[in-house]
C-alpha cells in the first residue's frame, strides 16, 4: 500500500512538472483567449488583455448587430509608488460602451514552495470595485512588502446594456519582488 501511494505521488509530481511553463505558472491557468506578451515584464506592462465581446442582439438579428467589447487587464504586482513599504496590484475593465454594471476584484497572490512543489496563495485582502452606468472601473489591492514571487488574480463581471452577462478571470505575469 505504501509503495502504491509513493508511485501515485510520483506520477502527480511528474505531471505537474510537465505542465509547468517557464515562468512557473501552470500551462493551463489562463483562459483560452489569453496569450502572453513578448519581452520581459515591467511595472507598466499588463498580462494580455482578456477580451469579452457581444455581437448581435438576443434575438440574433444581424441587422441590429452591435459590437460591444470590454478589455480586462491584470497589471503586474509591483512596489507601491504611494504607500511604502507595500506591494500593489491593479485590475481594470475598459469597455467601448457604457455598461449597466461593471465589477472587478483583484487579489495579490504569493508563491509558496515545499521542496520543488510550488503553488500560489492569497496574500493580502481581496479588493472589489463596482460601478453602474460606466465604461471603466479599476481597483488596487495593496499588501505589506515581503521578498518573494507574486502574481495578481482578478475576477471580472460585466452586465451589458441589453442584459447579457459576461464573467471571467485573469492573471498577471509572475514577478519576483525584493523589498
Amino acid at each position: 500500500m505504501r509503495i502504491l501511494k509513493t508511485v501515485r505521488l510520483a506520477v502527480i509530481v511528474i505531471g505537474v512538472v510537465l505542465l509547468a511553463s517557464p515562468d512557473g505558472a501552470l500551462a493551463n491557468d489562463l483562459p483560452p483567449n489569453e496569450t502572453a506578451p513578448a519581452g520581459p515584464g515591467s511595472v507598466n506592462e499588463v498580462r494580455p488583455l482578456v477580451t469579452y465581446t457581444l455581437e448581435g442582439d438576443s434575438a440574433g438579428d444581424t441587422a441590429n448587430a452591435v459590437n460591444w467589447r470590454c478589455l480586462a487587464p491584470t497589471h503586474n504586482p509591483h512596489k507601491s509608488h504611494h504607500v511604502t513599504p507595500n506591494i500593489n496590484v491593479e485590475a481594470e475593465i475598459e469597455c467601448n460602451v457604457v455598461m449597466a454594471q461593471l465589477r472587478v476584484s483583484v487579489t495579490l497572490q504569493k508563491q509558496k514552495c515545499i521542496a520543488f512543489i510550488c503553488w500560489f496563495t492569497d496574500y493580502g485582502p481581496r479588493a472589489v470595485e463596482v460601478r453602474y452606468l460606466s465604461s471603466w472601473v479599476n481597483v488596487f489591492s495593496p499588501a505589506p512588502c515581503e521578498d518573494g514571487t507574486y502574481r495578481g488574480f482578478s475576477y471580472h463581471y460585466m452586465l451589458f446594456p441589453n442584459g447579457h452577462l459576461r464573467t471571467g478571470y485573469g492573471y498577471s505575469r509572475t514577478v519576483n519582488i525584493t523589498c
